[in-house]
């Protein structure tokens, strides 16, 4: 009983919070059009989507690190990257059935290269 409650435990803290930001991009995904996020703290200022794409992806690989390492996974930082790179193509490969949207090899490649980054700095 007492390894179910730590099952319980890593499941509810570790990866509800990769399973909620994965439904939160799939979500953002979905929409032909998403509004801007800058706030204009200063005036004509544009963030390029492929910072965009690095940041998303950037918080979904410190998730996931911290998931895989608290569940005791071999290499977290390898388990992030695959992960990363197969949700980011199907990411892709769903926007292609929005109207409005493209499949993008740049951001896909962002989406990546957020994940190493959050892996080189929280391993």
């Amino acid at each position: 009983f007492r390894g179910m409650n730590r099952l319980l435990r890593i499941q509810i803290f570790y990866w509800l919070p990769v399973y909620v930001w994965m439904i939160l991009i799939f979500y953002l995904s979905s929409f032909s059009y998403i509004p801007s996020v800058e706030f204009g703290i200063v005036k004509g200022f544009f963030i390029p989507n492929y910072v965009k794409h690095g940041i998303e992806y950037f918080v979904l690989g410190t998730l996931l690190i911290r998931a895989s390492k608290e569940s005791k996974f071999g290499n977290p930082f390898l388990i992030s990257i695959i992960i990363i790179g197969i949700y980011g193509l199907s990411d892709e490969i769903h926007q292609l059935f929005v109207p409005g949207r493209d499949f993008d090899l740049i951001d896909w490649f962002s989406d990546v290269i957020g994940g190493f980054a959050s892996g080189i700095i929280f391993l």
